[in-house]
C-alpha cells in the first residue's frame, strides 16, 4: 500500500486491515526515529552540561547563597544556561 492509498483510504473512510497494519507500522517507524534522535540529544546535552554541572556543584558547595547572575559570571555562561543546569 502506498501513502497515497493510504491517504485516500482515511479520506473516503474506507479503513480496512491493511490501512490498520500501514497505520502501526508508520507509528511504529516514527517511534524508532524519535527515540534515536532523542538518545542523540540526551547523549550531547550530557557531553556539553557535564563539565557545568561538576563546577556548578563545586560553587554551590561552599554552602553559601548564589545568584544566578554570579553563577552565570563564574561559568562563563548565560544567565538562561544556569537554570538549565540548575534543574
Amino acid at each position: 500500500m502506498t501513502k497515497r492509498e493510504f491517504f485516500e483510504a482515511i479520506v473516503n473512510a474506507n479503513v480496512e486491515a491493511e490501512v490498520k497494519e500501514f497505520a502501526k507500522a508508520g507509528l511504529a517507524n516514527l517511534d524508532k526515529v524519535n527515540s534515536k534522535r532523542a538518545a542523540k540529544a540526551a547523549e550531547k546535552k550530557a557531553e556539553i552540561n557535564g563539565p557545568l554541572v561538576e563546577q556548578f556543584n563545586t560553587i554551590l558547595g561552599d554552602g553559601k547563597v548564589h545568584g544566578t547572575a554570579e553563577l552565570a559570571e563564574a561559568l562563563g555562561v548565560k544567565i538562561a544556561k544556569v537554570a538549565v543546569i540548575a534543574l
